[in-house]
């Protein structure tokens, strides 16, 4: 990939165990908006089907002779999310749907990935404005949790940063 597109993409990877038998693992992507230096219409979004969404990337390069050569990356995800999505309807769509089946003991992950800078943070942890999918999971799952009588809710926010593994809810 090159280094234009990567730094315009998150990759957010969803996994649902089900039971033994039964897995689900989603492929999402969410865009950030561009920004100025980055160029116009570079990114776009093709919903083909209900099931699955498109992502192309448009590169321009510009070449010895002065004239430019357009190429086109194509890339097949289980939903793209552009960068006008906001926070409360990607937990919605990608999150929210998900919950009660953890609360039926079955382990959800939901792992992001991509380049500094690409919005992973803002993404799990939001704004004070803006929550992000760290908060209204917890939010969520208290809320669901308070009718029943004996329950335990554990979870971990993890940060893999140059090889190494940080606790971020570790207050130090």
């Amino acid at each position: 990939m090159c280094e234009r597109e990567s730094e315009g993409i998150i990759s957010y990877y969803f996994q649902t165990q089900m039971s033994s038998e039964q897995k689900r693992i989603r492929g999402v992507v969410r865009i950030r908006p561009l920004k100025s230096t980055e160029g116009d219409n570079i990114i776009s979004i093709e919903n083909d089907s209900t099931t699955t969404s498109q992502l192309i990337v448009t590169n321009n390069v510009s070449l010895a002779s002065g004239r430019t050569a357009t190429s086109k990356s194509k890339y097949q995800f289980d939903a793209c999310y552009g960068p006008n999505t906001n926070q409360h309807d990607f937990f919605q769509q990608e999150v929210e749907p998900h919950l009660n089946i953890t609360l039926s003991g079955h382990t959800a992950t939901f792992f992001c990935y991509g380049m500094t800078g690409t919005g992973k943070s803002y993404t799990m942890q939001g704004s004070p404005d803006n929550r992000g999918i760290i908060p209204r999971v917890v939010a969520a799952m208290l809320a669901k949790l308070t009718p029943l009588e004996d329950a335990e809710l554990s979870m971990s926010y993890l940060e893999l940063y140059n090889e190494r593994v940080f606790d971020l809810l570790v207050i130090i």
